[in-house]
């Protein structure tokens, strides 16, 4: 945390305390601009580029610099014209990737009636049949009434008996029928099974859209702007930043130039910088020679870059500051092969440069501000990160060049000692 806010403060120490001023913009067509440097109208230009990325495309993006100077006889002899152009001619949108159907799942229960077991529970029906007689043999009249009763009589012959009397004897034989009639039944025990039935809806998903991103700024650390030429051949001197949109490359102009401090933000906004475009040619005068510097690049995504450009070089502050260029430092730990970052891929390898690059910015930053003990700070975490990130082989041979920065550094602050005490001292 307490290096992210050191970088910080080294990237916006310029921009504190001042307030921004528009410049004024202007079209031009090629060649007639090269007149206000040659009496000839020809240039001999001088082009470096650096390259980017950006998310939701495939191709490689260029920032182009392009530097050529003023020569004797011309409006702007002496005098160094810095252009910047936005390159994305190579670049294309990836095709948007398939959003996947959101699928609900209704978990509907069915209950269905299963027989599990049958059995049959049969009573075997049977008769008794009871008859009473007194007789041990005879033939019998049996008759079943209606009510199911055997009713039988047996009639014998009459006799005499001792006294006379006439006595005729009946055998009744009464025979009952018990009766359980007999019955069937079947006994199902059912069980009751519950099954389940998935029913399945889908729809479209509702995918967040990510528009490819576009350019939509540059800032660069420029300087003093000349205000004094007349781009556009109107007879109005003043002008400060041109715009090449006729007879020359490119499709897209910065809306607005802002400048706070040294820094200077060419915005594009709306009319940003998309695949396969290119920005025209857009540039800016100063007084004071090309050096190598470092722009932010800034994307519609939110995501700023630092590229390598060309910037008019700091003039001293006064001679109580020395200048120190880390230049050779940066292009050192830009060569570093990347199996010697210590890291599983490609662009985790380039995550670990750009951290030692941004340390570096830093300190240059605080360098060019006379800032020597924060400079010095930033190398000294620079170094505790090379060591951590790079093999023994590449830390040995960048070593020296972090300690000739370092002794630049603080030769420059000793040489502002004395100013500073001569100040409290009055």
């Amino acid at each position: 945390m307490k290096l992210k806010l050191l970088i910080a403060s080294a990237l916006l120490t310029v921009g504190i305390g001042l307030q921004a001023a528009s410049l004024d913009i202007v079209d031009v067509s090629a060649p007639a601009i090269n007149c206000v440097f040659d009496t000839n109208c020809t240039v001999t230009v001088t082009d470096s580029t650096d390259t980017f990325t950006l998310a939701g495309t495939t191709g490689i993006g260029v920032l182009q610099t392009r530097t050529y100077t003023g020569q004797p006889g011309a409006a702007a002899a002496g005098l160094t014209a810095y252009e910047y152009r936005i390159d994305l001619s190579s670049v294309m949108n990836k095709a948007p990737e398939p959003c996947p159907e959101v699928c609900v799942t209704n978990r509907v229960p069915i209950a269905t009636n299963m027989v599990v077991t049958c059995r049959t529970n049969s009573i075997i029906g049977f008769t008794n049949i009871v008859c009473l007689s007194n007789l041990l043999s005879g033939p019998f009249n049996c008759v079943t009434n209606a009510n199911g009763v055997v009713f039988c009589r047996t009639n014998l012959p009459c006799f005499t008996n001792a006294n006379g009397l006439v006595f005729c004897p009946t055998n009744d034989v009464f025979c009952v029928t018990n009766s359980k009639p007999s019955s069937e039944s079947i006994v199902c025990r059912t069980n009751r099974r519950i099954e389940y039935t998935n029913v399945v809806v889908c729809r479209p998903g509702n995918c967040p859209t990510r528009e490819p991103a576009c350019v939509r700024s540059l800032v660069v650390d420029f300087g003093t702007v000349v205000s004094n030429l007349d781009y556009n051949a109107n007879a109005i001197l003043g002008e400060q930043v041109f715009v090449v949109t006729s007879n020359a490359v490119g499709s897209v102009a910065p809306l607005a130039a802002i400048q706070t401090g040294r820094q200077i933000e060419f915005v594009f906004g709306s009319n940003a910088v998309c695949a396969g475009e290119s920005s025209f040619f857009f540039g800016l005068v100063s007084s004071n020679v090309p050096r190598p510097s470092v722009a932010a690049l800034g994307d519609s995504s939110g995501r700023v870059q630092r590229l390598d450009v060309r910037t008019p070089s700091r003039p001293p502050v006064d001679q109580d500051c020395m200048s120190c260029d880390l230049q050779a430092l940066r292009d050192a730990i830009k060569k570093i092969p990347e199996s010697c970052l210590h890291a599983k891929d490609s662009k985790h390898g380039d995550a670990r440069r750009r951290v030692l690059l941004n340390l570096l910015d830093a300190a240059q930053r605080f360098a060019d501000s006379c800032k020597s003990k924060q400079a010095l700070k930033m190398l000294e975490l620079l170094q505790d990160k090379l060591s951590d990130r790079a093999c023994a082989g590449e830390v040995d041979k960048i070593a020296p060049l972090i300690q000739t920065a370092k002794d630049c550094l603080r030769h420059s602050s000793k040489l502002g000692k004395p100013e500073m005490e001569k100040s409290r001292k009055e």
